[in-house]
């Protein structure tokens, strides 16, 4: 028996910003931002349970992109300095901000969005995360030069405490890029399997 899910994120509600628009801004601002993303991850986890889905997601409620939602929280990101850039084989084109420096997640980047979303369905659960090909193609870069065989040991190692930040808060299944990785509920992942699927010389 196959198991249903959905592949993607979810469109954001009016109230939360302009629905299926990249990059659309937040509409609110302090604690009620946080309401509403909340709000919003529940109506879409209800509206998954409702239609029999058996591994529901939040929608990606909590992030204005879904890469750079990731990257946010991410040190050595350069936010006020950006550059135009062409998306997924130049279809578009989009300010993205510069690499300038060692790249270090500094703390817990998803945990809360995860906790809170597993405390709200009794569903399997599965989190995304953008693979280390999908970063470079939204991001840009004056400090790495695209390392290829450094990208996915960097992008694994903070992965792996990324949403979990040493500890392991019941996503059933994460996804990075095209690759699954399956885990087991009550334990953290190993590098391994976060890893799996991307070989050294060639992410993606």
């Amino acid at each position: 028996m196959l198991d249903t899910t959905i592949a993607g994120s979810l469109p954001k509600p009016s109230w939360l910003a302009e629905p299926e628009k990249l990059w659309a801004p937040w509409r609110l601002e302090g604690a009620e931002i946080e309401r509403a993303q909340r709000d919003a991850a529940l109506l879409w986890v209800k509206e998954q349970e409702d239609c029999g889905i058996d591994i529901v997601s939040n929608g990606e409620q909590f992030r204005i992109h879904f890469v750079h939602g990731f990257l946010e929280k991410i040190e050595g990101i350069d936010w006020q300095k950006k550059t135009p850039m062409g998306i997924r084989d130049n279809r578009y084109v989009v300010d993205v901000p510069m690499v300038t420096g060692p790249v270090r997640r500094a703390g817990s980047v998803h945990g809360d969005e995860v906790r809170f979303t597993r405390a709200h369905t009794r569903h399997r659960l599965k989190f995304t995360l953008p693979g280390p090909m999908t970063i470079c193609d939204t991001i840009a870069d004056e400090h790495l030069s695209y390392d290829f065989h450094w990208l996915p040991r960097q992008k694994g190692a903070t992965a792996r405490h990324a949403i979990y930040g040493g500890q392991w808060w019941g996503s059933d299944r994460e996804k990075l890029g095209r690759h699954w990785c399956r885990a087991v509920v009550g334990s953290p992942p190993s590098s391994s399997s976060v890893l799996n699927g991307y070989p050294g010389s060639r992410p993606g």
